[in-house]
């Protein structure tokens, strides 16, 4: 058996491998990807394992390498692209996409981030048939776990690259005939689409968020964004690690009300957060040695950048 894999990410390396154990031929696509993404370590990977590579130069490439490869299934596991399904010919029913959110209450770009955001109690991953439209195919497989408090955007990436193993197993254990009376149709009226993250979506606004939501954003924002964005005396912070406080307080939003083992900040509905570990300049400082940054109890972190 052969098993094509799209994808622009080193996240892909352990599918790589399980395909490998289970005596399945994997080759590899590279879509496109920005200069800052680095996908040395993945091609190192394919090299030294005698895996199959194309690099994207133009998205119809993409077309040409199905032709040329032939896969029996084929995997699309972050590929930034929409593919022309009308150009699929006779892959489009071999061709599943795999994505890290529930469906499709979390269509769209980095649905990990808003996943965690947005605090929701599980967190989803799903692999579907790709049609027309991003994210909207029937759902051949999904799964479920518990929002745990110390899972952050980086740990679900590891976790979904290990757990989507078992969704492919599930895939390649049927026929391909078969899967299609198996795919589960998605509900419209529960379709919600987000966008890239912008820097409003990872500023704290502590008017409007409380602690817990604070550190949910917290999260979500590691380590690809080194942390969630405060400012303080007209200086960027980024927020690494922080937690609720059982400490309440009537004093305005974005005050500090304790600087010691931590920086205490008033939140929204008198609830406060407990900040652990700071990113300055690109320097990670624990709080306890806030003070000698000039982190001052009474004064206020803002919310405009």
């Amino acid at each position: 058996m052969k098993v094509g894999l799209v994808s622009n990410t080193e996240w892909c390396i352990p599918l790589l491998q399980y395909l490998r154990s289970a005596n399945v031929e994997p080759v590899l696509y590279i879509g496109a990807y920005n200069d800052a993404t680095n996908i040395s370590t993945l091609i190192s990977f394919c090299d030294t394992n005698n895996i199959a590579v194309e690099k994207e130069d133009d998205p119809v490439q993409l077309f040409s390498w199905l032709q040329m490869q032939q896969p029996d299934y084929c995997f699309v596991y972050g590929y930034k692209k929409l593919i022309d399904v009308k150009r699929l010919e006779g892959f489009q029913k071999k061709l599943f996409n795999i994505h890290p959110g529930s469906l499709p209450e979390y269509r769209g770009a980095s649905p990990i981030f808003w996943q965690i955001k947005n605090g929701e109690t599980t967190l989803g991953l799903t692999i579907h048939f790709i049609n027309e439209r991003y994210d909207a195919g029937e759902i051949v497989w999904s799964k479920e776990i518990n929002n745990e408090a110390h899972f952050s955007f980086g740990m679900m990436e590891y976790i979904f690259s290990n757990l989507l193993i078992e969704g492919v197993n599930h895939v390649l254990s049927h026929s391909i005939d078969s899967l299609p009376t198996k795919g589960v149709k998605q509900n419209e009226n529960k379709a919600v689409t987000y966008k890239k993250p912008t820097l409003k979506d990872v500023l704290i606004n502590w008017k409007t968020m409380q602690a817990n939501e604070v550190v949910n954003l917290v999260r979500a924002c590691n380590p690809w964004n080194k942390g969630a964005i405060a400012v303080y005396n007209g200086m960027e912070v980024k927020v690494i690690d922080a937690e609720v406080s059982d400490d309440e307080t009537e004093k305005m939003p974005g005050t500090i009300i304790e600087v010691g083992e931590g920086i205490k900040v008033v939140c929204k509905g008198n609830s406060v957060v407990k900040i652990n570990i700071m990113n300055m300049n690109g320097i990670f400082v624990p709080c306890r040695f806030a003070r000698s940054f000039g982190f001052v109890q009474g004064q206020s972190f803002v919310t405009s950048i």
